[in-house]
């Protein structure tokens, strides 16, 4: 007998608890951010690959653009930083996805954020990509919010996830650190 009332109490607990996370649009249930991601550091590894500047530079968010004055700059070290044509990808063992009630009256921000190693025919890099793929409240955030590179031979805590910084821009090498 109290194992026909348990069973009810149990399911619906069960139900109670995963509807929080089918709120705006099922986003569990229907999480995409992987494929997001690995079209995004398709784009990107060929944008680098390529050097093409153009492309690269329409990857990363309005505000990122807007306040950085040496983005240019940043977009030919990322160019002579990183050598060798790819080998292989490999997603590290954790993306993230991160939405939020922004501004508090409903509108929502979207944020991946993911780790890759990539090999090349020269050397190996982690990267982490802080990417907005949605805000409504503001939307020229929405692009690449950081990009860190660092090659396996400078970084120091190669045993860890590489998470990088979230530092606007390109951040490079020995300097994330």
């Amino acid at each position: 007998m109290k194992r026909y009332c348990i069973m009810p109490l149990l399911l619906t607990s069960i139900m109670l608890l995963c509807s929080c996370s089918l709120g705006d649009g099922g986003t569990m249930i229907f999480d995409d951010s992987d494929k997001k991601a690995d079209a995004r550091v398709e784009l990107l590894l060929e944008a680098i690959e390529n050097k093409d500047k153009d492309t690269l530079h329409a990857m990363f968010s309005e505000h990122v653009l807007s306040e950085i004055d040496s983005f240019t700059e940043s977009i030919d070290d990322l160019f002579h930083y990183f050598q060798g044509s790819i080998q292989s990808k490999e997603r590290g063992p954790r993306s993230g996805r991160d939405e939020r009630n922004v501004d508090g009256i409903g509108n929502r921000r979207t944020k991946i954020i993911t780790t890759y190693t990539i090999t090349t025919s020269k050397q190996e890099y982690r990267i982490a990509i802080y990417d907005v793929i949605n805000d409504a409240a503001n939307p020229s955030n929405v692009g690449i919010q950081s990009l860190c590179i660092i090659s396996t031979e400078d970084d120091q805590e190669s045993e860890f996830t590489f998470w990088g910084s979230s530092n606007e821009g390109i951040n490079i090498g020995k300097s994330l650190q």
